[in-house]
């Protein structure tokens, strides 16, 4: 981060300079100004306490690898909603040449009839 402080204001600054130091990426020059900024004001003391312990909280927090039997339920679900969607597709894709074959026929048909009139 540049030193000074951003377009926003002096708050904003401060408010960077916290996540950047909850993330630990601040140097200590900008640490000495989060510092007194922190001395300062005590409202910024209690946001900068709180994205502290929501570090804290976030960093410990894991993941739970749900049984065999919903992955085999999860699955399933997949892949009937796959083929369900794969059937509709070449049935879409069936109709819509017989579609075309039917037409181009039929058309044949109308142009080989010599009898019809051309209007």
């Amino acid at each position: 981060m540049t030193a000074g402080w951003s377009e926003s204001g002096p708050t904003d600054r401060i408010r960077q300079l916290m996540m950047a130091e909850v993330d630990g990426e601040i140097s200590a020059e900008e640490r000495a100004e989060l510092d007194a900024a922190l001395d300062r004001d005590p409202t910024l003391r209690d946001e900068w306490d709180a994205f502290r312990r929501l570090k804290n909280v976030t960093g410990t927090l894991t993941t739970r690898t749900p049984p065999d039997a919903i992955w085999d339920t999860y699955a399933r679900g997949v892949f009937r909603r796959v083929e369900r969607g794969l059937g509709w597709a070449l049935v879409s894709v069936g109709a819509v040449v017989v579609l075309i074959w039917g037409s181009a026929r039929w058309v044949q048909s109308i142009l080989a009839d010599t009898g019809l009139p051309v209007f």
